[in-house]
């Protein structure tokens, strides 16, 4: 039988040996010899036996409408089933942790807009991160969150996961001031969580600006809870280190709204550098999350999914198909294809110092939902801007209307800066007299250098109609 040579042998006869295993396939002049009608034969019934082939095709082109992306259901491939998919979609969507925040006025700051730290760190994480709450009055102490907003968090139902504890920026500012005694009520607030089953969450509040004996005493608290994270393993979110100038110690100039609390600039710092936490990372599930991967995806509530994974456009190019424009000319768009993600990328764009207001695109879908039904949006992005949310950022909102065009609901999606990339996820539950489910993707504000974001894989689910 014709074999190759073997390394360290066949000394002296390795040559004839090659030549008599290349000759079993090879012609005399180096060309590929022909395959016997037998093994066509042979081959072709082993394939007829596991698939055939020439049926798909025959099916898929009498049946399937592909340049709308609609596909029966029946004529999908078992993988594509809706079955299979809720399977994958229920590993993805049920590892996320639920998260709550306690603070002061920090912690309060813009909550209901999108731009406090922790709407912009659960966006960063957000496939990972359910935000189930900020608990936080401005002015208050640890005592005052301990006695008042911490009973409004072991309330909820089902408990979260993380609860970050954000204060102390009033205990060391405030008269009086009692380092000890401030560690004992956090360190209660610590125990009390853990004996509800709940990981509790640090904080290292910002720099002060206003008295140096009191920022020292911020430096001073900012390293204790450090250790204190470090050695147990807790989550935190050091907005001291996020914010601080090291060669003063004091807030870094552009970070501060005044002498004690973060900018909107800030705010952003402080998210960045949390979503990197090591301790963080361990707490969260993997990120993972059912993004559309195909025209044949029958999950998908668009009723064409190739409209939502861009696959053409109109107007020149620069609207995708099947989607209304709003406020144009305040922005550029763009399909882009790309070999990165399914589908193509709708690239929104707006020159350095463009003025006005905002815009995008948007679909409206009104049918394959009910009152009480939680609808998911997700979808990749790439974005390139001006740093935090000082210029460029991007919009993206699912919005439940009535059948008078009244908003009744709004995704909690952050208003994103900066230059990133991931994955946005939010889920709303239909109201009673919502007619439609608008999706929003847009952008805003005026940049300080030429700006884009690339959105992708635009994915609606009907949760309750999936058995999630």
């Amino acid at each position: 039988m014709a074999r190759l040579p073997q390394p360290g042998s066949d000394q002296g006869a390795w040559g004839d040996i090659l030549n008599d295993f290349l000759v079993q396939s090879h012609n005399a002049n180096g060309s590929l010899k022909d395959i016997s009608q037998s093994n066509v034969t042979n081959l072709t019934s082993d394939l007829a036996a596991k698939a055939n082939a020439s049926d798909v095709t025959a099916s898929l082109a009498a049946k399937a409408d592909l340049s709308a992306g609609v596909v029966p259901v029946g004529q999908l491939p078992a993988s594509l089933q809706p079955q299979a998919l809720t399977t994958k979609i229920t590993s993805a969507i049920s590892g996320s942790a639920r998260v709550a925040f306690l603070g002061d006025s920090i912690t309060a700051f813009d909550s209901s807009a999108g731009y406090s730290y922790h709407r912009i760190l659960t966006g960063l994480l957000n496939t990972r991160v359910d935000h189930v709450g900020a608990f936080a009055t401005g002015g208050f102490t640890l005592t005052q969150i301990r006695e008042t907003h911490l009973p409004q968090v072991l309330a909820l139902n089902p408990l979260p996961t993380l609860v970050f504890i954000c204060g102390a920026t009033n205990d060391i500012g405030g008269g009086g001031y009692n380092e000890s005694a401030s560690r004992a009520v956090l360190l209660d607030m610590i125990t009390t969580l853990k004996a509800n089953g709940i990981q509790p969450g640090l904080w290292a509040p910002p720099p002060r600006d206003d008295s140096t004996t009191v920022n020292a005493n911020v430096q001073r608290w900012s390293a204790w809870v450090r250790m204190l994270a470090h050695e147990n393993g807790y989550p935190l979110i050091d907005a001291h280190a996020a914010l601080v100038d090291e060669a003063t110690g004091l807030y870094k100039s552009d970070m501060r709204l005044d002498n004690t609390h973060p900018s909107i600039k800030g705010h952003y710092a402080i998210a960045i550098k949390a979503a990197s936490d090591g301790a963080l990372q361990q707490v969260l599930p993997a990120p993972r999350m059912h993004l559309l991967q195909s025209i044949l995806d029958s999950t998908s509530m668009f009723p064409a999914p190739a409209r939502a994974l861009f696959m053409a456009g109109v107007d020149g190019g620069g609207r995708p198909t099947g989607w209304s424009e709003y406020t144009a000319g305040s922005h550029t768009g763009t399909i882009v294809t790309s070999t990165a993600i399914p589908g193509n990328w709708l690239e929104i764009s707006r020159a350095a110092s463009a003025g006005g207001a905002g815009g995008g695109y948007q679909f409206d879908i009104s049918t394959g939902f009910a009152p009480g039904d939680r609808i998911m949006l997700s979808f990749a992005y790439d974005m390139i801007a001006d740093e935090m949310r000082t210029g460029f950022f991007m919009v993206p909102s699912l919005q439940m209307r009535t059948a008078g065009g009244v908003t009744r609901s709004t995704s909690k999606h952050a208003s994103l800066g900066g230059t990133h990339s991931g994955v946005l996820s939010d889920v709303l539950v239909v109201p009673s007299d919502a007619a439609s489910i608008r999706v929003n993707l847009g952008v805003g504000g005026t940049p300080t250098i030429d700006s884009r974001v690339r959105i992708g894989q635009v994915t609606l689910l009907n949760l309750t109609a999936l058995g999630l």
